[in-house]
């Protein structure tokens, strides 16, 4: 049978979103219309492409294979517009990129005033996620570059240019009755309560091993979340210790709300890439923010 477009594009977003609700909204059609086209696509094709269950939808085995291939296929033809655009100029077309937290707050809007300058026309799609995540949306083609530190490292990722911007992830507390001073040493801060991201989180784990290289356990982690807008309130309203990038808090320590607690053994400075996929088209106005990042 032939595949459009439209029905490819129906399949991921149902993989991506987990439900038909929320992959309807994602594609922008009803979900009764996305639903026979579900339907339909799989009476074509004889088999059943997803799992229906009360909390959402799991795609088959025979799901999977289509949607891999699917992924790759709207791909391409993402590609080939931006192709077409190209001969156009940059009067149009879209940015997808992933950033990690800590530059969303000063490099990327920087970044991106400079672009909108030269090509005003070009709409920008921007995830904000840790290291891990990135890394999946930009090997799943739903980004097409990366700003993080150096820790992402995979085969079929290309690491490019640094950036001319640096952060360093510090210890933190409320800055109003903390529950230790600001000079505290490194055993008192880590006989307090904390709060983190969940175990297996890149700045858990550099967290982790900045701990076991003192000669130290970790401490105990009161409270694990997986956002860090939420450790940042936790922060504000409790006697725990977190560890965040400066750029972060930046704002909250300004207003009196947080402070950097000064514990040198972990304190970590970071430096921030950019990241790309080593196959595909490296559209121009892709490029075009690639340059106003590094440049």
């Amino acid at each position: 049978m032939e595949f459009d477009e439209r029905r490819l594009r129906a399949v991921v977003a149902i993989a991506e979103n987990g439900s038909l609700g929320r992959a309807a909204e994602a594609i922008h059609v009803s979900q009764p219309a996305l639903s026979r086209m579900l339907g339909d696509l799989e009476a074509r094709l004889e088999t059943k492409l997803f799992e229906r269950y009360a909390k959402g939808m799991v795609a088959t085995q025979a799901g999977e294979i289509l949607i891999e291939h699917a992924r790759q296929l709207t791909f391409d033809i993402e590609q080939a517009r931006h192709a077409l655009q190209e001969l156009r100029g940059l009067r149009s077309g879209q940015v997808r990129i992933g950033a990690v937290a800590a530059t969303t707050r000063a490099l990327l809007p920087r970044a991106l005033e400079k672009m909108r300058r030269q090509a005003p026309g070009l709409k920008v799609e921007l995830m904000e996620a840790p290291d891990s995540e990135l890394t999946d949306a930009l090997l799943d083609r739903r980004i097409d570059l990366i700003v993080a530190s150096d820790s992402i490292s995979h085969a079929d990722i290309e690491p490019l240019s640094y950036c001319d911007y640096e952060d360093s992830f510090q210890v933190c507390c409320r800055a109003i009755d903390p529950p230790v001073a600001p000079d505290c040493g490194l055993s008192e801060a880590l006989a307090q309560d904390w709060v983190m991201l969940k175990r297996g989180r890149t700045p858990r784990s550099n967290l982790e091993a900045l701990i076991k290289a003192a000669g130290h356990s970790a401490p105990n982690i009161a409270v694990e979340t997986n956002t860090i807008g939420t450790q940042i309130s936790i922060l504000r309203n409790s006697d725990l210790l977190g560890w965040l990038p400066l750029a972060v808090i930046a704002d909250q320590c300004a207003a009196g709300q947080l402070q950097v607690v000064e514990i040198p053994e972990l304190l970590m400075p970071r430096r921030f890439r950019v990241y790309r996929r080593k196959q595909g088209y490296f559209p121009k106005h892709t490029r075009l923010l690639y340059s106003c990042l590094t440049g």
